[in-house]
């Protein structure tokens, strides 16, 4: 899980569970999909990099231009 600044003690679920319950979420659902654009990342052998909205808006604008997208 990505570091979480104002989650000092991490999330209730881990990102793999969270990925997990997506998916069955939308399940056979037309028009869904899931984006890895907000994973966890790292900085080469360094600890997991915090995730910024910002950086989320961007990689979400890059994958398709053209989709609807709708973030919750």
């Amino acid at each position: 899980m990505g570091a979480q600044p104002l989650k000092p003690e991490g999330a209730a679920a881990g990102f793999e569970d969270r990925l997990a319950m997506t998916r069955l979420a939308i399940k056979g659902e037309p028009g869904f999909a899931v984006s890895l654009a907000d994973a966890p990342k790292t900085a080469g052998n360094r600890d997991l990099m915090p995730n910024y909205t910002l950086e989320t808006l961007d990689a979400l604008r890059a994958e398709s231009s053209r989709r609807q997208r709708f973030i919750a």
